[in-house]
């Protein structure tokens, strides 16, 4: 959203590394930039109209799309600040989510928000940001590490206060779903290998066993009715490890893999066999449902 600014012709200048407080404000001002505001409806008209050359199908027709995303991580800003700009804030995510539906009849659309970590921790902004009729599932991130509930390198102290805290995040992620009558998706949740290291030579004793007991609760949740409806990991890295010690990616590399904690490789076969698993249940309990 800053890039935008920047695109639009703002000259202004934010360091997040400097002045986050002040970087996410400037990026939330871009819901009132009408410069910005244009370049990126553009942009959403030239993705959703697309005509894929390889199967004839237009992108708003293409049955293997799912879903639209107004953004990753929306946020209406940072601190006090921001709350004079949340009407702006809601105004764009109704209009952006009709316009899309405008062009494209076919798709759902979310907002990509984080949930509470992205509407400043407050169940009223969150309820107001995701009440327009044109968004059609709620979604939510969970990550103890960036939020400071887990050390990797202290994992036997942190694990079990952030299993707690990350099961009543998703307790009231679903509980403000219902307050909406709309379904949620927890679209992102990831925990670092052992010891926080990043090479795939690394164990995941303590990832898979956060992973099982998140997976089966949301799918006991979906069981018992609860409007969860599906769970995204984060992420799929394949066979695209970096090729170098730091696994870290340089310019001169080869575009392979990411420098990330959370990269599920295709040698990740117990993390992968947990994957699996929840998703047979869950896919078993979507057939039961439609019987």
């Amino acid at each position: 959203m800053s890039q935008y600014n920047t695109w639009a012709g703002d000259s202004t200048s934010v360091d997040p590394s400097i002045d986050y407080n002040h970087f996410m404000n400037y990026s939330a001002s871009f819901y009132r930039n009408t410069k910005a505001q244009q370049l990126y409806t553009h942009n959403i008209y030239n993705i959703i109209t697309r005509k894929n050359k390889y199967d004839g199908l237009y992108y708003y027709e293409d049955p293997t799309i799912m879903s639209w995303q107004l953004a990753n991580e929306p946020r209406p800003g940072n601190g006090a600040e921001s709350l004079k700009w949340l009407d702006e804030y809601y105004r764009w995510i109704n209009s952006t989510a009709q316009f899309i539906h405008v062009l494209d009849h076919n798709h759902l659309v979310s907002t990509g928000s984080e949930g509470l970590a992205g509407s400043l921790d407050s169940v009223q902004i969150y309820l107001n940001a995701h009440k327009s009729k044109y968004i059609d599932y709620l979604t939510f991130h969970l990550w103890p590490k960036d939020w400071g509930w887990y050390d990797a390198n202290r994992a036997d102290s942190t694990y079990p206060l952030s299993l707690e805290k990350a099961i009543a995040y998703i307790d009231e992620q679903i509980r403000l779903a219902r307050t909406l009558n709309k379904p949620v998706v927890m679209e992102e949740f990831g925990l670092p290998r052992d010891g926080g290291i990043k090479n795939k030579a690394a164990t995941t004793t303590m990832r898979d066993k956060y992973f099982n007991k998140i997976l089966s609760l949301v799918c006991d949740s979906a069981s018992g009715g609860a409007p969860i409806t599906g769970a995204n990991f984060w992420f799929w890295a394949g066979e695209g490890a970096p090729q170098n010690e730091h696994y870290q990616w340089g310019f001169g590399n080869e575009m392979r893999g990411v420098d990330n904690f959370n990269s599920i490789y295709s040698s990740d076969t117990t993390t992968i066999n947990i994957l699996k698993d929840y998703a047979q249940k869950l896919n078993e309990l979507d057939e039961k449902l439609k019987k």
